[in-house]
C-alpha cells in the first residue's frame, strides 16, 4: 500500500487498518509523493493507494480503481494567517474569511457555471477526463474546500479531531514528540480574532 507519510492519509490508512485489527508494521508500507503513488498502482507496482480528491476520482476514472468503504477521514481544512497580521488587521482576516465563504458558497449554488468557467480559462488538461471529474465532485461536494460554505472559527470538534491526528502521527513516529494541538488552539490569545471572524460571518 502506497502513501505519503506524515499527511492525512496517512491517518486514514491507520485508522482503516485498526478495523481489522491490524497496524502498519502488518501491511508492505511504500512511502511515496501522491503523483509517483498513482504511477505506481497505474503500473501494478502497489495493490493501493491512499490519496484524497480529486486523486481519488481522477483515479477510478483512468485506472478503473475503486475506492474502499468506510475509511476514515480528517475533514478539516485550515485557512491561517501570522499572529503579527492577525493583530494588526483583524478585521482584514474577518472579511477575507467571509469572502472565502461566499465564494465557495456560489460555487456550491453553480457548480456547472464554475466549473464551466475554470475550463475556460484554461484550468483543465487536454483532455476531458479532469473537466468531468471535477464536475461530479463539485456537484457532490466532495472536494477539500467544497464546505467552506459553512466555514467557521475553529471549534471543539475540529480541536479534537486535530489533537487525534497529532497523536496518531506521534505513535507512528513521524513526530518525535507529542504535540498539544488543542492547548494551541485553545489559547485565549486567540479569543479576539475568533470573535471578530464570528462577527463578520454572522453577517
Amino acid at each position: 500500500i502506497a502513501d505519503q507519510k506524515g499527511t492525512t492519509g496517512t491517518y486514514s490508512l491507520i485508522k482503516y487498518l485498526e478495523t481489522a485489527g491490524l497496524r502498519l508494521d502488518d501491511i508492505d508500507y511504500v512511502n511515496l509523493p501522491a503523483a509517483d503513488a498513482e504511477s505506481a498502482f497505474a503500473n501494478g507496482k502497489v495493490d493501493a493507494w491512499i490519496s484524497w480528491q480529486p486523486a481519488i476520482g481522477l483515479a477510478k476514472a483512468r485506472h478503473k480503481a475503486r475506492s474502499l468503504p468506510g475509511v476514515k477521514t480528517y475533514d478539516y481544512s485550515f485557512y491561517v494567517a501570522s499572529e503579527s497580521f492577525v493583530k494588526d488587521y483583524p478585521e482584514a482576516v474577518a472579511k477575507t474569511v467571509r469572502a472565502v465563504r461566499d465564494a465557495q458558497r456560489g460555487i456550491n449554488r453553480s457548480p456547472d457555471k464554475s466549473v464551466e468557467f475554470f475550463d475556460r480559462i484554461g484550468g483543465f488538461g487536454s483532455t476531458d477526463v479532469e473537466r468531468d471529474v471535477y464536475l461530479d465532485l463539485t456537484r457532490k461536494k466532495l472536494l477539500s474546500d467544497s464546505n467552506a460554505d459553512a466555514l467557521a472559527a475553529v471549534d471543539g470538534k475540529a480541536i479534537e479531531s486535530t489533537q487525534d491526528l497529532a497523536d496518531n502521527f506521534h505513535a507512528l513516529g513521524v513526530y518525535p514528540s507529542k504535540i498539544d494541538v488543542a492547548g494551541f488552539l485553545r489559547d485565549t490569545r486567540f479569543d479576539s480574532i475568533r470573535k471578530t471572524v464570528a462577527a463578520e460571518l454572522a453577517k
